[in-house]
């Protein structure tokens, strides 16, 4: 796993803004699951990334930053935070089409 180490002056000005701690941070981008964000990665908690930092910092560690672990953060292919944000509902996981079935795609029906 590369290191991201640049945050952007937009995500840290976020950060501030939306009380987001650099501990909850660094757990996310440490045992966050990702997903694919138009070019870029989406860094979230999930359960099972939930227990991931549980399992590898310990309960007492685990239970200071738990209550602040409902943020993510998107992160350029180059390594930069660009933008970090609180979740409030769940990360969609979108599904790529198959060619020539998306519904954009589809002929309508005349009549």
């Amino acid at each position: 796993m590369n290191r991201i180490n640049i945050i952007s002056e937009h995500a840290a000005q976020r950060c501030q803004q939306r009380g987001i701690c650099t501990e909850a941070l660094d757990a996310v981008l440490a045992f966050g699951s990702i997903v694919d964000h138009g070019g870029c990665k989406k860094y979230y908690m999930d359960r099972k990334a939930r227990q991931r930092a549980r399992n590898e910092l310990g309960d007492g560690t685990y239970r200071q930053i738990a209550d602040r672990l409902n943020v993510y953060a998107v992160v350029a292919s180059d390594g930069t935070i660009v933008t970090v944000a609180k979740r409030r509902k769940r990360v969609r996981v979108s599904k790529p089409h198959r060619p020539g079935k998306h519904p954009a795609n589809r002929r309508r029906r005349r009549f």
